[in-house]
């Protein structure tokens, strides 16, 4: 009975947690309703097609995460497409209220019915591969976007690639060496889960996961692209692609918090976006808000459903 209880008030933070974080990120930028407004009458069945479209690929977007996380667990656990959904979507909401969104973690195991703790390690490996997709094909764009347009002085930037360079290097060297190597150092073998969770991938089986990171990747960008679109940003879609892979490798280097995420998005946007026009914030305020919602803060809610529906069904075992 007393774990019934604590289980529903878990469930019930939970929910509060979410609902403080979303009508933060929505009432810190009420303001921009009226460029919204402005935007939707101008070419109104356009915008609602773009924005149609992104809420479409962000379906596919963790359609294709859930067939990632389903691939890395084929050796330790099987797993339906959509129970992997479910996992997917929990993570995202424990993720969206904790740092660096390290809650993921915590949310994606507590759907599965075994194997946790090398699920947790598992998670790793993905996410690894996300940040090494993510900080590669962000940096050329970056360089790419710094070259076309300099906002930014050309120590800082060769200062900034440099270690970002260096870091990207050892991400990789632990992808492909650590993941292969690691369980066969002699300190570790004492550690079982580690040994026998690690060893199971091949070198092919890792780049598979690096395909589907990086289809992740090609679908933000798209989101992208079709919202600023949407409101009305002018740019062709080269600098369009170098502004937004800019503003992913700006976000990658910086530690971020649910409460004010999507502030530090907008902001960085904001500044990439500077030269498309004379006044870009407000449009690509509201870009960065609808992209956060879309892919965060519905899934977020979706996430809580099946995350309580969970810990309802193990209270009752």
């Amino acid at each position: 009975m007393l774990k019934k209880y604590l289980l529903f008030f878990f469930q019930l933070v939970l929910l509060l947690a979410l609902l403080i974080v979303l009508s933060k990120q929505i009432g810190t930028w009420s303001l921009l309703v009226e460029q919204w407004r402005i935007i939707a009458q101008y070419n109104a069945v356009l915008t609602y097609s773009l924005i149609s479209t992104v809420i479409l690929l962000s379906v596919l977007n963790y359609l294709v995460e859930a067939r990632r996380w389903q691939f890395l667990l084929q050796h330790t656990l099987s797993l339906s497409l959509l129970a992997a959904l479910q996992s997917v979507l929990a993570g995202i909401s424990l993720g969206i209220i904790t740092p660096n969104r390290v809650g993921e973690f915590g949310g994606r195991v507590l759907t599965l019915p075994q194997q946790q703790a090398k699920a947790a390690l598992i998670m790793v490996v993905g996410q690894l591969a996300q940040l090494i997709v993510t900080m590669g094909a962000s940096a050329i764009g970056f360089v790419y976007y710094m070259y076309k347009q300099p906002l930014l002085p050309i120590w800082t930037i060769q200062v900034i690639m440099a270690g970002s360079v260096v870091a990207w290097l050892l991400l990789v060297t632990i992808y492909y060496w650590g993941i292969v190597y690691l369980p066969k150092v002699a300190w570790l073998k004492r550690w079982i889960t580690v040994k026998d969770t690690l060893q199971q991938y091949t070198k092919k089986e890792l780049q598979i996961v690096l395909l589907w990171s990086l289809l992740r990747w090609v679908i933000y960008v798209v989101q992208y692209m079709l919202l600023l679109a949407a409101f009305e940003i002018k740019a062709n879609s080269m600098m369009m692609i170098g502004m937004i892979c800019s503003s992913y490798f700006a976000q990658t280097l910086l530690p971020t918090f649910g409460l004010v995420e999507i502030g530090v998005r907008g902001n960085v946007a904001v500044f990439f976006a500077q030269n498309f026009s004379t006044s870009p914030h407000s449009a690509v305020l509201l870009a960065s808000i609808m992209l956060w919602c879309i892919n965060l803060g519905v899934p977020a809610l979706l996430g809580w459903f099946f995350l309580s529906n969970s810990n309802t069904t193990k209270a009752k075992l």
